[in-house]
């Protein structure tokens, strides 16, 4: 089990495992797909959590002061 989830970085293999997941577990789940499971995750995570992982730090980093990448 990971212990630091921070660490998660790869998005799209998160929603690939929490699809696998569902869809072993119930056949009601296979309603949901990426793109469904994609929103949900992006509307339950607060971009301040958002602000303290390494893939944040990353893009921030990457973006140094080229243009504001966070204006939204």
């Amino acid at each position: 089990m990971m212990k630091n989830f921070f660490l998660f970085t790869n998005g799209h293999d998160l929603v690939y495992a929490i699809r696998n997941i569902l869809h072993s577990k119930a056949k009601k789940a296979k309603e949901y797909s990426d793109k469904n499971i994609a929103t949900m995750i992006r509307i339950g995570y607060a971009k301040e959590d958002f602000e303290k992982t390494n893939l944040y730090k990353s893009i921030n980093d990457w973006n140094n002061n080229r243009f504001n990448l966070w204006a939204v």
